[in-house]
């Protein structure tokens, strides 16, 4: 697996782990648009080994449900706010 560390996970670096089936977190500063296109390119393998990361802020998490919701994968991501209190995975106590 590469990760989004130091800059690894670039479309390139996806594309090229992807063709020998390993797995990279993209780094977050793409915009919606160009992960939007990325994914729904013709290359089956980026959807099997690729994610998309993002930061924490709200419109970190509005440029993940556009990403999502491309082709109605998304029918909302729950904000913090609306899951407070509420064990962070689940089996947490």
């Amino acid at each position: 697996m590469a990760s989004n560390m130091d800059g690894v996970g670039t479309f390139a670096m996806a594309d090229a782990l992807a063709d020998l089936g390993l797995f990279t977190c993209l780094v977050k500063n793409y915009e919606a648009g160009e992960l939007i296109d990325f994914f729904n390119a013709d290359r089956p393998a980026r959807r099997a080994n690729v994610a998309c990361s993002t930061g924490i802020t709200e419109s970190d998490f509005d440029k993940l449900e556009a990403v999502l919701a491309r082709d109605g994968a998304s029918p909302g991501i729950p904000r913090h706010h609306e899951h407070a209190g509420q064990p962070a995975c689940r089996g947490q106590r």
